[in-house]
């Protein structure tokens, strides 16, 4: 006869191809007509709120892999707060100003039109391409299974928002924050437009060294010598070292430290002032030979007393020796080329001297008419003509070429350049800012705790913030000038009246007025502050516009606090660079503004990297546009790398990993089929209370508790990859290896309605909601197409498992249970080696074939076996082990004995087991075949 129509086979249509490029749109379909994130709002309504704010990325180029992890990472979060019974806020917006849309859209203009096209036609069509890429980068990111209110974003393009950006820019100006200021700042040639801090990225350049004689004039080696009476008739020369050759023409000055002490080194046919301490240095690297003793010895302060002065290498101008703390002994001669007009420190102890801020460079980056030499040159092209002329005067005393970190473009990833122009700032030093920057920092929760060290850093030493752009598509610095005047004027009243007009007609209108001066006529502010004599004719229109980090830096008063009315929000998560970015925009903005920070957590993760550490980049031929992975494995095998990888880290992806992810997707996948597949004749009115289930029923329901309360706690520190190690683990290890494998006898074989059958499946019916449901912030499209079947089980009730709350309440786990079952799990794993070494030697097939008999001395041992032995099936050491009998006694010396190095008190012996084999069971048993009796006594009663 035919016993298999008689099991209990599982059944379930959940399929074990995944087939998830196909199956997660029509997932998506359902969630879109169900409106799933209004839904789950709705289904927490008066439950506490969690808000997280969205960071706008660039409504620009195609998705890649990292921009995906933040939108998943952000989710994930969100779907653990619903089911962890909060309601969430979640409002994705996106940042639609700034150089690299206005780039991209000029790429596509004629070159004849480039010179003629209006600055409101050029923003006409960034607008239409910032819209564009707003539809294409919310289908990728809904597509992640992503959940929020995708039908209501915010974009900084919004009129609304532009209106709120201004009248926070007035507060400033109010405050007398804002300032226009003729200094050097980051300058990026390509771009053509000034850099704030955030936009610098250092990478490794290499750059003429060169050491350059600057003359003492006759009076000055006069003065000198009359402190060190045994000079010769020889010049001296004082030597600096750059590695920016190109900008000597702009030198105003040598400083030197004023409590350094520096000596005039002979050489044959001059001498040299230089810091004592770099003179080794000096000669190694230079190759010049001392024909003497060191002469003289000089504080830096006392050189500066007595009034140095040299002639500039380049246009014989003499310019002074000067002192400042800036000065270091790292490198090159302890006195140092000093351009006001070229550097930050240089500029500091200009202003302190007096000096002039001269800068011959042009917004290309070519040296300009103003330079003495080189007119036209591109700062680059000028370093070799420089060094040319100085060898040619016999200024050049060294020139070797120098590799080291230089500020970059994080855009076109071009080289840099410091440059003074009048550009905007916002001061950071004015009423004690930068303190109550630092103190606002203190007070917010940062993830990882490193954070908030890395911010205070960027802080500490930052002067100011330069906020203007040269573009025309962003929010325009509604700063005036009047007449020939290059001092620009803000005006609190013009820019709330300026804001009012925006509202209703956006920034367009600012342009507008560029273009058509009629328009200014609407501003009534504008013309009381005309002065005297003048007359709308007169007025000039700033054409800068804020720096971008305004833009999206404000989006918590614009959006959050204008719109929302939620202030401040819960969370902030982005990648670590936005602590010089976002981060940082958004505090100065609260902070200067009088408000509290803005957020109370901010939480960061790390970089998209190949497995040699290298960033995903597509100058590297590493880059992942997200989509086409996507189109290619589904959006859940990549939310579970993300879940997988410590996101507090750089996180490696590769194809190798993708691979090993795709497996532990599989192993979840399959256990929970199993699950499904053995509920098919279950109902939930047929459960049996937890103490009446067999010990090993308990033991599943404990450790699953236990792993259950990492999982929450997890999820509420945010520690995502330890919930990916304890989903896989139990799935793959207490699941499958273990509990599916010892109760598939139960579930097959017993009677179909019998309590221990029953007792098992009310069991998995627990497990596999709570299990799906846990799971679902990670494999949100796998869990959702899960929560169908429960649905059809009737196991759930809530349509979505995004409606389902998780029971909080979990209660206390049994530790004298969990330490019967770690020991008996202990003989099992020993007996399993033993049987194996019985399947290498052909003695038997399959476990059910063979008889195991335990023997030990030990009486702890003897006690604990002698009951797991007499356990009632299911419970028993026979079932645990899936072998057909098990006693315990002495084994047979004949047999073959496996003494475990683990339990050295107990002996294995695998025998093949006594009668013949059940064909409906596959145990063995003596009854089986004798008195017409063709199966088990177990079977037979299972039968009836």
């Amino acid at each position: 006869m035919d016993y298999r129509s008689t099991l209990n086979l599982p059944s379930t249509a959940f399929p074990m191809r995944a087939n998830l490029p196909k199956r997660e749109p029509e997932i998506l379909q359902r969630w879109e007509t169900m409106n799933i994130y209004h839904l789950a709002r709705q289904a927490r309504e008066g439950k506490s709120g969690f808000y997280l704010h969205d960071g706008p990325p660039y409504a620009n180029g195609a998705i890649h892999l990292g921009t995906g992890l933040n939108k998943i990472l952000k989710d994930m979060i969100n779907k653990s707060k619903l089911l962890l019974g909060q309601t969430i806020h979640y409002r994705p917006g996106w940042d639609c100003h700034g150089l690299p849309i206005e780039l991209n859209v000029t790429q596509d203009i004629a070159e004849a039109e480039k010179e003629t096209i209006l600055s409101t036609e050029l923003r006409r069509r960034c607008k239409e391409y910032a819209l564009s890429f707003v539809d294409k980068h919310r289908t990728s990111f809904k597509r992640l299974g992503v959940i929020g209110e995708w039908e209501r974003p915010y974009l900084t393009l919004n009129p609304t928002y532009e209106a709120v950006e201004l009248r926070q820019f007035a507060i400033l100006v109010k405050k007398g924050y804002v300032y226009q200021g003729l200094k050097p700042i980051h300058w990026c040639p390509s771009c053509q437009t000034a850099l704030a801090e955030a936009e610098v990225e250092y990478e490794e350049h290499t750059s003429p060294s060169i050491y350059v004689r600057f003359p003492l004039t006759h009076a000055s080696i006069q003065r000198i010598s009359a402190n060190v009476k045994a000079l010769a008739n020889k010049p001296v020369n004082v030597i600096i070292w750059t590695t920016t050759p190109w900008t000597l023409p702009a030198n105003r000055a040598v400083c030197v430290h004023p409590n350094f002490i520096y000596t005039l080194l002979a050489l044959e046919n001059e001498y040299v002032l230089i810091a004592k301490d770099l003179i080794n240095r000096f000669v190694a690297e230079t190759g010049l030979k001392s024909t003497g003793t060191p002469m003289g010895s000089f504080a830096g302060k006392e050189l500066e007393e007595i009034r140095i002065t040299m002639k500039h290498p380049l246009d014989e101008r003499e310019v002074p020796l000067i002192s400042g703390a800036h000065v270091t002994l790292e490198q090159g001669t302890g006195a140092v080329h000093t351009a006001p007009g070229h550097g930050q420190e240089d500029y500091s102890v200009g202003l302190q001297y007096g000096l002039e801020i001269f800068s011959p460079v042009d917004n290309a980056g070519r040296l300009t008419k103003a330079s003495p030499v080189f007119e036209g040159l591109r700062v680059e092209q000028s370093n070799q003509p420089i060094i040319q002329l100085l060898d040619e005067k016999q200024l050049l005393v060294n020139h070797e070429k120098y590799v080291h970190s230089y500020p970059h473009c994080w855009r076109c990833k071009k080289p840099i350049i410091f440059r003074a122009t009048r550009q905007w700032f916002i001061s950071l030093e004015k009423d004690n800012f930068r303190d109550r920057l630092l103190d606002a920092i203190d007070h917010v929760h940062w993830i990882p705790p490193w954070g908030r060290q890395r911010i205070r850093s960027m802080v500490e030493n930052r002067l100011e913030w330069c906020i203007s752009r040269q573009r025309a598509w962003g929010v325009p610095i509604p700063a005036v000038y009047f007449g020939k005047s290059e001092d620009g004027i803000v005006d609190e009243r013009l820019i709330r009246e300026l804001a009012d007009i925006v509202e209703q007609e956006s920034t367009d209108f600012w342009f507008r007025a560029i273009e058509n001066p009629e328009e200014m006529k609407r501003l009534s502010r504008l013309q009381e502050l005309l002065p005297a004599g003048m007359t709308l004719a007169d007025v000039r229109l700033e054409k800068d516009i804020l720096d971008v980090w305004f833009d999206s830096g404000v989006s918590h008063q614009s959006v959050m606090a204008n719109e929302e009315k939620i202030y401040p929000v819960d969370m902030y998560l982005e990648g670590s660079d936005q602590h010089r970015g976002w981060f940082q925009s958004a505090l100065v903005t609260a902070t200067g503004a009088g408000y509290e920070p803005p957020y109370k957590t901010v939480l960061t993760h790390g970089f998209t990297v190949d497995e040699n550490g290298r960033k995903l980049s597509k100058s590297l031929g590493n880059f992942v546009i997200l989509d086409e992975l996507v189109e290619k494995t589904g959006a859940d095998v990549i939310r579970l790398w993300v879940s997988a990888e410590d996101f507090r880290g750089d996180m490696t992806f590769s194809q190798e990993i993708l691979s090993r992810i795709t497996e532990s997707y599989r192993r979840i996948r399959n256990t929970i089929r199993f699950l499904l597949g053995n509920l098919y004749d279950y109902s939930p009115s047929e459960a049996v209370a937890e103490a009446e289930r067999l010990s090993i029923d308990r033991w599943i329901m404990n450790r699953w508790r236990e792993c259950k309360r990492r999982i929450i706690t997890a999820y509420q520190k945010y520690d995502f990859h330890r919930i990916f190690y304890d989903l896989n683990n139990f799935c793959s290890v207490d699941l499958s290896a273990i509990y599916l494998d010892i109760i598939k006898d139960r579930l097959y074989v017993s009677k179909k309605q019998s309590a221990e059958r029953k007792a098992c499946q009310s069991a998995l019916s627990e497990i596999v909601v709570e299990l799906t449901a846990c799971t679902a912030p990670i494999l949100s499209f796998t869990c959702e197409e899960v929560w169908d079947y429960l649905l059809a089980l009737k196991l759930v009730e809530e349509k979505s498992v995004f409606l389902y709350e998780l029971d909080q309440n979990i209660p206390p786990v049994d530790p004298e249970l969990l330490d019967w079952w770690d020991k008996i799990f202990l003989i099992r794993g020993e007996a399993i080696k033993a049987i194996e070494l019985q399947r290498k030697a052909s003695t038997i097939g399959h476990s059910l074939d063979c008889c195991v008999t335990l023997e030990t001395d030990d009486p702890n041992w003897k006690s604990r076996l002698e009951k797991a032995v007499t356990n009632p099936r299911g419970d028993d050491l026979a079932s645990v082990l899936i072998v057909s009998d098990c006693r315990l006694g002495a084994v047979d010396p004949d047999s073959m004995i496996f003494e475990s190095p683990i339990l050295p008190h107990v002996k294995i012996a695998v025998l093949k087991a006594d009668g013949e084999k059940c064909p409906r069971c596959w145990h063995y048993h003596a009854e089986v075949g004798k008195n017409d009796n063709d199966v088990c006594p177990y079977c037979r009663e299972a039968l009836r």
